[in-house]
């Protein structure tokens, strides 16, 4: 057995797809080839005050007391990959 991921984390590298990092306020889903290091992303928050990238939903969307995923509440991901 053996751990692979984008970032050759154990001598390893693959293409990965992290699904859903995230916390109740940001959220993010990336997208890595096996050389691609920095994937291409979207979602919402994350990365600190200096992050510039893909930011997709708003807090209004995401987060504590929003319409779309409201954090304070139990909610489901469901992912599929069909042939």
């Amino acid at each position: 057995d053996y751990y692979c991921d984008a970032n050759n984390v154990c001598g390893q590298s693959c293409a990965e797809i992290d699904i859903q990092e995230g916390n109740q306020f940001a959220w993010h889903t990336t997208l890595h080839t096996k050389k691609d290091h920095g994937g291409v992303g979207k979602g919402y928050g994350g990365g600190g005050p200096g992050w510039n990238g893909f930011r997709d939903w708003t807090s209004s969307s995401y987060g504590p007391g929003a319409s779309c995923i409201d954090t304070k509440m139990p909610f489901q991901v469901e992912v599929a990959f069909p042939a």
